[in-house]
């Protein structure tokens, strides 16, 4: 609406439809988008046809009504959020989906000076399924990409940092995505190449898209390597460079044959000397003949200084034009070989072969021609085309069935592919009608009729009947022939048998159905292995958060004790009151010992190793443990070793071992009165440290995962399946071994093995 539409006094009565002047009502109608206007109280004042048909309303007949009673609500309440927290200078816009009628909208709200509001809304449910295909599009194009075996990768061309690389270029170069992505191009070239590579990529322009560059690098394993990249330039709308995608290939042994050829340059000059056929080496620019070899000079009856000043137009009875065009034809490898006129120096005119292609010397680039006088053969050769009306061998050697067709619908030849795709022999075939061979005749005759009318036919699919039944899928490909008059003589036509090129399809649609399944399956797996991820990460909060419980208690504990102590020296109690102040401190001395061993517990490793007594690392922990041992009804018993030789270890690595297989027992006793048993023994040069359970022991098929992470057969609340490979790696890397017994019902014993002090390990030692 405009600041000259009229305004009412919403606090005295309704607001009235709004007076829209008849032109601009008919502007306002014609436009596809939908508008309508509400004053400060949210009343209706205008609303234009689009939007009428889109809500089923009338016009005039919800002026003046409220806002919710005319649009759905879900739209109604956004809009009341924009009118009541518009400022009247800030446009607000958001897109929605109106149930009915099922449309996504584009909606723009213009807040107005005195709290009204005009809404403007766009129809998007047509790109926003475009937008989902080109997301499902942008998926398959990321998945070719990563199938690709050529390095590929994109990078910006001002700073060259890069945007995108696939598994290939990660593989090449040894590094992640993470560590490539963002950073320069650069330190992947050699040094001594990163200039030119510059220069060519600052070619790169509408007009010059694509560049392609030979560069070294260094690979994974610090090799040197060359590399081939085609760099093509992507530009926005007015035509600048936004982004290079780059394609490149591994060249290394191309370019080691390169050296490989040019080292044997000499010995190609002693062939060309020594070589008794005719051999010449032209210029492609300008057509001359740079050299001539002995046998050449012969032949032609020139000198070779002669020849060496002479054009191949002075030897070549051909139009100068189609020769200079034949000369760029061999060069840009289009034809190898030649039958030309070549006239010699006494003015005699002989046919000759040509085998030409172009060869690299000394860095550039020449036309290299071997000569062959074909005179008598090409005179033998055309008496014999004079003798052959009708070029048989060129039918009888093609794999497809062939035949020929004249305007009567009937065979007037076929070859031997026909013979056997029908069973038929060739007098059989001869003068019947050619569609009575193929499992829909009526089809056939269709397909004939069209090469007739239009001169050619394409790709059309018919069904070829052998006479013992079998059926073949095949193309039929046909053309008109046309006699010496030019007036069409019949129809040449062949099938293509598409057999193998069906089963091919059907086999990768399968193959496409497979790979769907396995990603769907391997997506989940992914889902689950997060979920355990996340669940560690939650339990060594918990282990940071109780470290600092433990700070925090301690030091009020401390001014108990001493307190406590200090009326110990001087105050003058009963019996019975100093029997309970003994109590309180020894019980304030056993909360500091519990403290103490959470704090030893939580410290981050230092990872230094030091002579450490096993039986006094396992004494901490059962006190750590006793009460919820004491609560599960758990009865621990001790068989220590007397004179138990230290260990050399990292304490609170192996305290975490510990402690891993305390909890595992404790977990197994689900029934009261369980026991665990703590035995230390001495076997050999190791300590042997038994924790025995009573509790359900391990099934057998589960003993070959217990050690694999994430197995675990306890509740997702109490067990990541992280305690035994952890515990495994720690006691592996302090040289040990853990041993496993169980049976099942019965209870199960885990013995970790660590070797004495002395026994190679010396303190200090990581």
């Amino acid at each position: 609406m405009t600041d000259d539409a009229p305004r009412h006094d919403t606090a005295s009565q309704p607001s009235a439809p709004a007076d829209v002047q008849p032109p601009l009502a008919a502007i306002l109608d014609s436009i596809p988008d939908l508008l309508f206007a509400c004053d400060p109280a949210g009343r209706l004042l205008f609303l234009n046809q689009a939007a009428g048909r889109a809500f089923g309303l009338q016009p005039g007949a919800v002026l003046g009504r409220d806002l919710h009673e005319v649009v759905p609500a879900s739209l109604a309440d956004r809009l009341a959020t924009a009118r009541h927290n518009g400022d009247g200078r800030r446009p607000d816009g958001f897109e929605t989906f109106l149930e009915p009628p099922g449309r996504w909208l584009q909606v723009r709200c213009f807040p107005g000076p005195d709290g009204g509001l005009t809404v403007s809304c766009r129809d998007i449910t047509e790109g926003r399924a475009h937008e989902e295909e080109l997301r499902a599009s942008e998926a398959r194009y990321r998945a070719m990409v990563e199938d690709q075996t050529e390095i590929l990768c994109r990078h910006r061309p001002t700073e060259g940092t890069y945007t995108y690389v696939n598994e290939v270029f990660c593989r090449f170069f040894g590094r992640t995505r993470e560590e490539l992505l963002g950073r320069p191009w650069h330190p992947e070239a050699v040094a001594e190449d990163r200039e030119a590579v510059r220069a060519a990529i600052a070619r790169i322009s509408p007009r010059e898209p694509v560049v392609t560059v030979e560069n070294r690098v260094r690979d994974a394993a610090g090799r040197i390597r060359w590399i081939q990249v085609n760099n093509r330039g992507l530009f926005d709308d007015q035509g600048r460079l936004v982004e290079i995608q780059a394609v490149g290939r591994d060249i290394t042994e191309r370019k080691q044959l390169i050296e490989a050829l040019q080292a044997s340059e000499n010995r190609f000059r002693q062939l060309f000397e020594q070589h008794s056929a005719i051999m010449f080496l032209i210029d492609p620019h300008s057509s001359r003949i740079l050299d001539a070899n002995p046998a050449a000079a012969r032949f032609y009856g020139y000198p070779r200084e002669a020849l060496r000043q002479m054009e191949l137009g002075q030897i070549n009875c051909l139009p100068r034009d189609q020769i200079t065009r034949l000369i760029r034809q061999v060069e840009q490898r289009q034809v190898d070989h030649l039958v030309n006129p070549h006239r010699l120096a006494d003015g005699t005119v002989r046919t000759v072969e040509v085998f030409a292609t172009p060869i690299s010397l000394q860095e550039q680039t020449f036309n290299f021609a071997i000569i062959h006088d074909i005179t008598e053969r090409q005179q033998a050769e055309d008496e014999l085309r004079r003798a052959e009306a009708y070029a048989r061998s060129l039918i009888e050697v093609n794999l497809d069935p062939l035949v020929t067709i004249g305007p009567d619908g009937r065979i007037s030849d076929v070859n031997e592919a026909t013979v056997q795709a029908t069973g038929c022999s060739r007098d059989e075939l001869i003068g019947t009608d050619f569609s009575l061979y193929f499992t829909s005749p009526y089809r056939a005759q269709a397909a004939c009729r069209q090469v007739f009318s239009t001169g050619a036919v394409r790709d059309f699919p018919l069904e070829l009947r052998h006479r013992d039944g079998r059926i073949t899928p095949v193309l039929y490909n046909g053309a008109v022939f046309r006699d010496e008059t030019g007036k069409v003589a019949g129809v040449f036509a062949s099938a293509r048998d598409v057999t193998r090129l069906k089963e091919a399809e059907e086999a990768l649609k399968a193959a496409n159905r497979e790979l769907e399944h396995r990603v769907e399956a391997r997506t989940l797996e992914l889902q689950e292995t997060y979920r355990k991820y996340l669940h560690a990460e939650k339990l060594s909060a918990i282990g940071k958060l109780s470290a600092s419980i433990a700070h925090e208690f301690n030091n009020p504990l401390q001014g108990v004790m001493t307190v406590l102590k200090g009326l110990r020296k001087r105050a003058v109690l009963a019996d019975e009151d100093r029997a309970l102040l003994e109590a309180a401190i020894g019980e304030s001395m056993r909360m500091k010992d519990l403290i103490r061993s959470l704090q030893d517990f939580n410290r981050p490793s230092s990872g230094l190793r030091r002579p450490m007594d096993v039986q006094a690392s396992l004494e901490s922990l059962l006190l750590f443990q006793k009460s919820d041992l004491k609560d599960k009804r758990i009865r621990v018993e001790r068989d220590y070793a007397p004179g138990l030789p230290p260990i050399v270890a990292v304490p609170d690595q192996i305290k975490q071992v510990f402690l891993n297989l305390l909890t595992n027992a404790a977990d197994a006793c689900q029934q009261p009165e369980c026991r665990i048993t703590v035995q230390t023994r001495l076997e050999g040069e190791r300590v042997a440290v038994a924790i025995s359970d009573t509790g359900i022991g391990i099934r057998p098929e589960a003993m070959e995962a217990i050690f694999e992470p994430f197995y675990t057969t306890k509740p997702a609340v109490k067990g990541t399946g992280l305690g035994l490979p952890v515990s495994y790696g720690i006691v592996r890397n302090h040289g040990g071994e853990i041993r496993v017994t169980s049976r099942p019902g019965e209870g199960s014993t885990f013995t970790v093995l660590l070797p004495v002090a002395g026994g190679g390990a010396e303190a200090g030692d990581r």
